[in-house]
């Protein structure tokens, strides 16, 4: 019987298991292809954006006109007829201070079951050095208005669009103090720009 030497073994046993290890794994031997893409790197989120903060503009006019204030004010009728009314204004910081609040509220009268209310927010604009107003009431009336903020004498001018009974029309009002405690505001609608009818005129007091 023909003997086979250890080293012929050894060399066998060096083949089979080459063999097997390339018969388990087909990539086994083969290189890889010149033209395979490199791993690709997951990318890193952007950072968040910047939280707005309130300007300093709108943090002073809060710090300006908050509190109550009760108001006096003469109402002109489409008709030219007027009265006198009274209502009280609350004005304070909301929305994380970004917005200013105003709330007024109508004194009770005699024969009126349903008191005008109103909500307005206001903001200031950095970018465009402009103030935003937006109003609506429990009478379903809303109005949107703009402002440069004071002029040199200090008057603050309001101009915007309002819209009542389905029907939209152009609307001013205008802001001054006498001193911390002493608001006067009066205000005037037109129909379309051009003439111009009152519409309130009210003394506040802090």
């Amino acid at each position: 019987m023909r003997t086979i030497s250890k080293t012929a073994l050894v060399s066998i046993g060096l083949v089979s298991l080459v063999g097997t290890a390339s018969a388990g794994d087909p990539k086994a031997g083969k290189p890889a292809p010149k033209d395979a893409p490199a791993a690709i790197k997951p990318k890193e989120p952007p950072p968040p954006p910047p939280v707005p903060e309130p300007t300093p503009e709108l943090k002073a006019q809060g710090k300006k006109m908050k509190g109550t204030w009760k108001c006096v004010a003469e109402m002109y009728l489409p008709d030219g007829t007027t009265y006198q009314n009274k209502f009280t204004i609350k004005i304070a910081l909301d929305l994380d201070s970004m917005w200013l609040k105003t709330t007024m509220t109508e004194a009770k009268k005699k024969g009126v079951k349903k008191p005008f209310k109103f909500t307005a927010h206001q903001t200031y604009d950095a970018a465009t050095k402009t103030w935003h107003q937006l109003m609506v009431s429990n009478m379903g009336t809303w109005a949107k208005s703009t402002s440069a903020g004071p002029d040199a004498s200090g008057k603050v001018t309001w101009e915007g669009t309002s819209s009542m009974g389905g029907q939209d029309f152009k609307s001013r009002d205008f802001e001054e103090w006498t001193d911390k405690k002493s608001w006067h505001m009066w205000g005037e609608w037109s129909p379309d720009g051009a003439s111009w009818v009152k519409s309130y005129d009210a003394a506040c007091k802090r």
